[in-house]
């Protein structure tokens, strides 16, 4: 690889965690429950209003949707 790609890869992950930042912004400013499942329907992103009416902390969604169950 050289030194141009390196960079040109480095600037491209900036940019992509700018926008993750930015993303992750705008759905934790939303005044509704975004939640993404995957095909085994396991949590993969919820943002701070799902975690606070579901009464988790930040990062404790490795549960699976349907079975939801109060600690």
């Amino acid at each position: 690889m050289t030194l141009e790609n390196i960079t040109e890869k480095e600037k491209i992950e900036e940019r992509l965690k700018k926008e993750q930042i930015r993303a992750d912004l705008y759905l934790d400013l939303a005044g509704v429950i975004f939640v993404a499942l995957n095909k085994n329907g396991e949590i993969t992103l919820l943002n701070k209003k799902g975690y606070k009416v579901l009464e988790y902390n930040d990062g404790e969604f490795m549960f699976n949707l349907l079975s939801i169950h109060k600690k």
